[in-house]
Formats: C-alpha cells, sequence, structure tokens
C-alpha cells in the first residue's frame, strides 16, 4: 500500500490500494482490518491538518509515538469489544462478590 499525492497533497488510503496490497502479497484483510487502516489514516490526516492551508508541522519522534501508540490501544479496545458482542460474551452477566463470613476461632467460641 502507498499513499498517493494529488495536486493538495498527501490523499487518503483507498479500497483499492488496499485491494491491490492484498493480491499482490496473498493476504486476506479482513473487515477489522480495513476498518483500522481506514481509521489510523483518518488520524494521520487529522495530526496533519493545519489551518489555512499551511504546511504541516511535523511531530517530533517522541509526540507521533505517544499519538500512534494512544490510537493503536484504543484501536485495539474496539477491537475486543467488537468481537465480546459478535461472540456474545458481553452479554454473560458479571458474577457477584462473593460474601465474606467472619471466622471466629475455637478460642473466641470458647470465651
Amino acid at each position: 500500500m502507498g499513499r498517493h499525492f494529488g495536486p493538495k497533497g498527501a490523499e487518503p488510503i483507498s479500497y483499492q490500494d488496499m485491494l491491490a496490497w492484498s493480491q499482490i502479497t496473498d493476504r486476506k484483510l479482513t473487515a477489522f482490518d480495513i476498518a483500522s487502516i481506514r481509521r489510523l489514516d483518518g488520524r494521520y490526516f487529522y495530526v496533519m491538518r493545519t489551518p489555512n492551508g499551511a504546511a504541516p508541522q511535523f511531530l517530533d519522534d517522541a509526540a507521533m509515538e505517544k499519538q500512534v501508540a494512544s490510537a493503536f490501544r484504543a484501536m485495539i479496545a474496539r477491537g475486543k469489544e467488537q468481537k465480546k458482542k459478535e461472540t456474545g460474551l458481553a452479554e454473560l452477566p458479571k458474577p457477584k462478590p462473593i460474601a465474606t463470613v467472619p471466622v471466629i476461632s475455637r478460642m473466641a467460641a470458647k470465651k
């Protein structure tokens, strides 16, 4: 998958790009993979967007790493929630906490 550049700069990764990559590498992209790529691509454009069409201000490596890591954590969490919904695990009732019973020692009971 490569990024195309038009007159206004970088263009989003298209479904055609993902299909071509899938066919070239002989790897099947799942719906989750495609949605994740689209979300990350959208995040890329959100980060790179600047007012009045000014040149983008690139983040330093630490800031970019932090934003990418945050996006991946959020994406993985959404994927886990989706999987729970698909498998029906989200509807399982949560176990009730076990009530603690006070333990009385034999010595205390004799008094």
